[in-house]
C-alpha cells in the first residue's frame, strides 16, 4: 500500500468523528497528509518522486 495513502486514510478516519466538518475539510486533509508525508520522506530520504502534487489531486 502507498505510504502516502495510509497517512491520508489515517487522518480521514480521525476526522470522520467530527462528521459535520468532514466534507468541507477534504482538501485541507489532503494537503495536511501531503505535508506529513513530505516531512517523513525528507527524514528518510526515500520515495521523493511518489509524492502527489499539493493541488488536491485525489486518488
Amino acid at each position: 500500500m502507498n505510504p502516502f495513502y495510509t497517512i491520508y486514510t489515517f487522518l480521514k478516519k480521525r476526522t470522520k468523528k467530527k462528521c459535520n466538518i468532514y466534507n468541507k475539510s477534504h482538501r485541507l486533509l489532503w494537503s495536511r497528509a501531503a505535508k506529513i508525508y513530505s516531512m517523513r520522506v525528507r527524514k528518510t530520504g526515500s520515495l521523493g518522486n511518489t509524492l502527489p502534487s499539493r493541488h488536491g489531486h485525489t486518488p
